[in-house]
């Protein structure tokens, strides 16, 4: 049986592909295929457990040409008509039902919630497992990692967005900043894929702050849906993070405010579809009040270089400013 975690970036989805891994692990061994990311990461090289891949991000040459390619040429929301031009597409075929039988697929993509549709008609009997994650935290966990629109590795998602959009946007694209533009694609794209995951018998939606509160719990839920076999081990692997962390605030004052509507709108979406959440949005607001002291996004990097590049050149930039502050001094 094949499984596909969806989400957003940052929303718990390495955590709950890893999770899934280590369940296939106890079952099929090492018989099973992986894929990361697909829109962005080179299938063949990422085909191994996410332990064993850590090494081959930020590199050049783990890029998908043709994964973003295909990103590039697909909408970001599909409807049900979208897929048809798909028929025999070598890219989409790794992700179809087999008509033989074939190893399980275990698969994360964090630019497909607008696309569930399009890959359920591709694996009808697929599971899936949609992380959602509160705006508030993504953009606060997000930020000086990369960006949603993926104009770190390729031309903007940010007009197509908008267009596909249209009137459905909460702000327009001139009354825009860094933290709204990012709060409103989270919002966007949790509410496509809930609005799929709650018709769909076949997928399974987990809260981001659910799953941290109650791990094991969320373990064993997952086991009874992909009819596994809950063991000490699969509890553990639900009990350790894996992927970046973020131990501290990383959001200005005036990013948290303008990410505050996003985080109410999270709520009530939570609410209009009866999904659990431990926190409401003013709980989330009393863990950042006081610590919001970090400066806005800086932009200037935005689409520049790769992430792992960007991120060294922002410590030697920190790293200067101290120097020069000192010799000042």
């Amino acid at each position: 049986m094949d499984v596909f975690v969806f989400g957003v970036g940052r929303s718990g989805t390495t955590m709950m592909y890893r999770l899934v891994q280590q369940a296939y692990l106890q079952k099929f061994g090492s018989d099973f295929k992986s894929t990361y990311e697909p829109f962005i990461w080179n299938r063949e090289l990422f085909n191994d457990l996410y332990e064993n891949v850590g090494s081959l991000f930020g590199k050049t040459a783990s890029l998908s040409i043709d994964g973003i390619y295909h990103h590039l040429s697909l909408p970001l929301f599909c409807g049900a008509s979208t897929g048809n031009q798909l028929q025999n597409n070598e890219f989409f075929d790794h992700f179809a039902a087999q008509k033989t039988p074939t190893k399980p697929h275990v698969a994360k993509l964090i630019r497909a919630n607008g696309r569930m549709t399009l890959f359920r008609r591709l694996n009808p009997s697929a599971k899936f497992i949609l992380m959602v994650r509160n705006p508030i935290d993504v953009l606060n966990s997000v930020k000086h990692k990369f960006s949603f629109f993926g104009d770190d590795f390729y031309p903007s998602d940010y007009p197509r967005f908008c267009r596909e959009l249209g009137d459905k946007l909460i702000k327009q694209p001139s009354e825009t900043t860094w933290a709204t533009r990012s709060a409103e694609y989270v919002y966007q794209m949790n509410l496509a894929a809930v609005e799929f995951g709650i018709r769909d018998k076949n997928t399974m939606i987990v809260e981001y702050d659910k799953y941290k509160g109650e791990p094991p719990e969320i373990a064993k839920n997952l086991c009874d849906f992909l009819g596994l076999e809950f063991s000490e081990a699969i509890g553990r692997t639900a009990t350790t993070s894996k992927g970046p962390v973020t131990s501290s605030v990383s959001l200005s004052q005036s990013e948290f405010e303008q990410a505050l509507e996003y985080g109410r709108l999270h709520q009530q979406m939570c609410e209009n579809f009866s999904l659990q959440s431990p926190f409401t949005t003013d709980r989330i607001r009393q863990r950042y009040e006081g610590h919001c002291t970090r400066p806005d996004m800086d932009t200037t990097y935005e689409g520049l270089v790769t992430n792992q590049l960007r991120r060294i050149i922002l410590t030697q930039k920190k790293e200067l400013e101290q120097l020069r502050g000192c010799k000042g001094a």
